[in-house]
């Protein structure tokens, strides 16, 4: 298992910086608290250093610092959701869906965190993130329905992203919950899932993403170093010939 922390720390690490940069060349307008996210990630992530350098003593200090970091992850991942949300509903319904959603989100947290409780602290901390996950979820379906009716591509991805990893939250605490035998390999699903969710979203907001379909067209009359009259005219002298035996057209600067 410490294997996977050594190759994941630093995947983790480059796609942190990555994702941080592309956000505060100017994306971040657009996600504020995707940028909260990342930037929680990136420090929880130097700190816990220590705690894998010395795995075998993981102390009681330790663990709460990591479910403190935990928290602060999750507060800052719904926190994207609702501001994506927010920007996805009308302006006449915004008020009235966001209060319920919000609202909702209390009760369902409180509700999770009394379900979830164990005298074991780490055990309660861990079935308290499943169930977070698993209701987190279901805000994330509503956003891609959403987003799915107008095709934003970038929002689509980082949603797709956020979902991804939520799942692998949820299956991979369930898993750590169910056997000692079963713990490896939930956190192998953790690792994994939160891997791909920073790839995701590194790619969403790469430049190099944005669909051929957005890109600006250069009309007839635009093309550079042809005069539109020469143009026209050679469209009309070829206009009465065989298309099957038309030159491929050729536009020379």
């Amino acid at each position: 298992m410490e294997r996977i922390y050594w190759i994941s720390v630093p995947l983790s690490l480059l796609f942190q910086v990555l994702i941080i940069t592309a956000l505060v060349r100017g994306a971040y307008k657009r996600y504020p608290f995707l940028l909260l996210l990342l930037v929680s990630e990136f420090l929880s992530t130097i700190v816990n250093l220590a705690a894998i350098m010395d795995f075998h003593h993981y102390t009681r200090d330790t663990m709460i610092f990591y479910w403190a970091g935990e928290g602060i992850t999750f507060s800052a991942l719904f926190l994207s959701q609702v501001h994506m949300l927010y920007q996805s509903i009308g302006e006449e319904k915004r008020t009235g869906r966001l209060s319920y959603l919000i609202v909702g989100a209390i009760l369902f947290m409180g509700l999770a965190t009394w379900q979830a409780y164990d005298p074991a602290f780490n055990r309660w901390m861990t079935q308290m993130a499943r169930n977070f996950s698993f209701g987190s979820m279901f805000v994330n379906l509503t956003l891609w329905t959403l987003l799915i009716r107008r095709m934003e591509r970038q929002r689509l991805l980082v949603t797709a992203g956020l979902g991804i990893q939520l799942a692998g939250d949820a299956i991979g605490h369930s898993l750590r919950q169910m056997s000692r035998s079963l713990i490896t390999g939930g956190n192998v699903i953790l690792v994994l899932t939160y891997l791909l969710r920073l790839y995701i979203i590194w790619r969403a907001l790469c430049p190099s993403t944005v669909p051929a379909a957005n890109t600006p067209q250069i009309g007839k009359d635009r093309v550079p170093g042809v005069d539109s009259e020469q143009l026209q005219r050679s469209e009309s002298d070829h206009s009465s010939e065989d298309p099957e035996h038309l030159p491929a057209p050729q536009l020379r600067a």
